[in-house]
């Protein structure tokens, strides 16, 4: 059985930038001091693509790609601003390529996440498709089981940021209270402007470390979001 995933990207227009972009999921199939290997791998492959599949990627730029256990496939740039990837699995029941498809989207999203055109999904096709056939035996949309708002994954998920987030918050209110104070009441003696010099550089110390960490936060946030997937089959 085979799977068809392609993924909407930018700026991949060579076969050097897909592998770059596809070094750090671990599953580029090194060439090996034997060139009657590698030819044989590919092609044993090409046989199990349908006609139509096996030229578009021949006249493609392409790379050999190991999902894990030995499940071969490809990544290819058969159009401008899309990657290709087909996994085969010999002899494998639905739910095994469902199985194996989940994984394979969830080690690529990460990856193929700063790539992907902002008013896109990360995957805009998934097919499992028996052998030698063009036909689809079943589709697949990408669904996000995380569906906690920001405010609550702060709160349920990053407790120990949500609890520091805080405090300099509050730490920041006080210093700039403080330096406000100072700034009309403290009068012009030279110890209260030392002072108050001293409270304006702490508060906008904290002032920064409260934006950092609702930054990192957020980031964080986005991540989570799109890490974890399932995919609905039909």
């Amino acid at each position: 059985m085979r799977a068809l995933i392609n993924a909407p990207v930018v700026d991949i227009e060579t076969k050097q930038q897909l592998i770059d972009l596809l070094e750090p999921t671990g599953w580029l199939v090194r060439p090996s001091s034997d060139e009657g290997v590698d030819d044989a791998l590919t092609q044993s492959l090409l046989e199990k693509f349908s006609p139509h599949a096996r030229t578009r990627l021949q006249l493609a730029d392409r790379v050999l790609i190991d999902v894990g256990n030995n499940e071969y496939g490809m990544a290819s740039l058969e159009n401008v601003g899309a990657i290709h990837f087909r996994v085969v699995k010999d002899n494998a029941r639905h739910e095994e390529m469902q199985h194996l498809v989940e994984g394979v989207c969830k080690t690529l999203i990460p990856v193929l996440e700063p790539k992907t055109p902002v008013s896109q999904p990360v995957f805009t096709r998934i097919e499992l498709l028996e052998a030698n056939s063009s036909s689809p035996a079943a589709s697949g949309t990408m669904q996000n089981i995380h569906s906690y708002g920001f405010r609550q994954f702060v709160r349920f998920e990053r407790v120990t940021e949500y609890r520091l987030f805080w405090f300099l918050l509050v730490a920041f209110a006080l210093t700039f209270a403080v330096s406000i104070g100072l700034a009309f009441f403290g009068g012009a003696d030279a110890t209260v402007v030392e002072i108050k010099g001293w409270v304006e550089r702490i508060s906008s110390a904290f002032l920064v470390s409260t934006l950092t960490s609702i930054i990192t936060l957020a980031i964080q946030y986005q991540r989570w979001r799109s890490v974890d997937v399932r995919i609905e089959w039909s």
